[in-house]
């Protein structure tokens, strides 16, 4: 089954910021109550660059990583999130949020918080960070 254009739209559209914010690293799984932000895969502690900056975000699907480029996915549990930087060193770490203008993003999560250590190319790579969560599809 192929989601359509609003799958794409709402969750093209949930990258609202990359962030440096101190909080405890954790891996938390999602529950049916609201709770606000969840953190995946959150196991470094953030670094500060002051040159550091994100130059692009982009979806991929499947194993072979396709860039997302249509309307359409084929599901976004199978999504991967690229992200290329500029100054962050090998090692470095940096956060992506996930929320929506609209309210929850999934089923009782508010924010989904990723963190992940810049590669040698200056890349982060989130693989499937939607996997565990119901999506909202407005």
């Amino acid at each position: 089954m192929r989601f359509l254009h609003y799958l794409l739209v709402i969750v093209l559209s949930t990258v609202t910021s990359v962030a440096i914010a101190k909080q405890s690293p954790t891996s938390e799984v999602p529950s049916s109550k609201s709770q606000g932000t969840t953190f995946v895969n959150a196991t470094c502690e953030e670094t500060f660059r002051p040159n550091g900056k994100v130059e692009e975000l982009y979806w991929t699907q499947g194993e072979d990583n396709k860039p997302v480029t249509g309307n359409e996915v084929a599901q976004y549990v199978d999504l991967n999130l690229v992200v290329k930087t500029t100054g962050y060193q090998n090692g470095d770490c940096i956060e992506v949020q996930l929320s929506s203008d609209e309210g929850d993003i999934a089923v009782g999560i508010k924010k989904i918080v990723l963190r992940d250590n810049v590669n040698e190319d200056g890349r982060l790579y989130f693989k499937q960070p939607l996997k565990n969560f119901t999506v909202i599809i407005r």
